[in-house]
């Protein structure tokens, strides 16, 4: 009996120390052509690539933020490769991608990193968004807030991303779960 007790309490001090010590499994696929940082998890495992630093200030909606960067200046951020509908128009579920967004970079120090174009025709920097390893663009189409899309020249994460939606979709995340909003025939704008 005596021997019987210190094995069950040695088992239980070694699941005890095991369950102490894991840290939860996080899968990183690496990016494709890219610096570092993750891909579809969205959290854990790199390092976000080098570029500008900032804070948000302010998040516009599910796909575009304003951010002070170091230097002081505020800088409006177009997020690169995937697009969320509108809260201006009150597209449906505008509301949940705007708050998703939030939810990942409202108050956060930024890391901004461009493409080939730095800028679109209404003066918004066009940037990949991380906070600290986690890639923005794509954990929101990964939660299915965001739909993969192309802004040429713009594909450095390309096709990532659209592998990131096809698997949102496939389980109905997000605004895939909701309607078919996204699916207006085309991944490019």
């Amino acid at each position: 009996m005596k021997q019987l007790k210190t094995i069950l309490i040695g088992a239980l001090m070694l699941v005890f120390s095991l369950a102490c010590s894991l840290n939860p499994v996080i899968i990183v696929t690496p990016v494709p052509g890219g610096t570092g940082g993750n891909s579809n998890s969205g959290s854990g495992g790199g390092r976000a690539p080098d570029g500008e630093q900032g804070q948000v200030t302010r998040v516009v909606d599910g796909d575009t933020i304003d951010v002070r960067l170091n230097d002081g200046e505020t800088i409006r951020v177009r997020y690169l490769g995937m697009n969320t509908t509108e809260t201006n128009r009150g597209e449906s579920c505008s509301q949940d991608g705007k708050q998703a967004n939030a939810a990942l970079v409202d108050g956060q120090r930024v890391t901004l990193v461009a493409d080939r174009d730095p800028e679109d025709q209404y003066g918004r920097a066009l940037r990949y968004v991380y906070v600290g390893d986690l890639f923005v663009n794509a954990e929101l189409v990964r939660q299915g807030w965001a739909e993969a899309v192309m802004y040429e020249p713009n594909d450095r994460h390309w096709e990532q991303l659209i592998e990131i939606e096809q698997q949102a979709e496939r389980a109905n995340r997000g605004c895939h779960g909701m309607n078919d909003i996204f699916d207006d025939g085309s991944y490019r704008r």
